[in-house]
């Protein structure tokens, strides 16, 4: 019995919103195509003219991107002080691996000015 009166209100929200479609399209189809359309287009067209020179990156769009970088990956965060986040150049410590007459040193981190 629920079922069937379910099918029936549904059944009735169809015949309601087809009946006021019906009602509200002689209204609201003038004001899509003279507002709504011409902007579409409009858009379209601005798209097209400068769609391709905005989406191009251009080198000011990766130097910030590499500080943007930088910031983000400057930063350690270490579980020996307490998960702090810590500059990587406070904590770096040079190395110098030797073996035999071979010897290998790492450069000291060179900051961004």
């Amino acid at each position: 019995m629920l079922r069937v009166r379910t099918k029936k209100i549904k059944e009735m929200i169809a015949t309601t919103a087809t009946a006021i479609a019906s009602v509200a399209k002689p209204f609201v189809e003038p004001f899509v195509k003279k507002f709504v359309t011409s902007k579409l287009q409009d858009f379209a067209k601005w798209c097209k003219e400068k769609g391709k020179e905005i989406a191009t990156p251009k080198s000011e769009h990766f130097k910030a991107y590499l500080e943007r970088m930088y910031d983000k990956c400057n930063i350690v965060k270490t579980m020996a002080f307490a998960n702090s986040q810590l500059k990587l150049k406070d904590i770096y410590i040079p190395l110098t691996l030797k073996k035999n007459n071979w010897m290998l040193r790492s450069q000291p981190l060179k900051t961004r000015a």
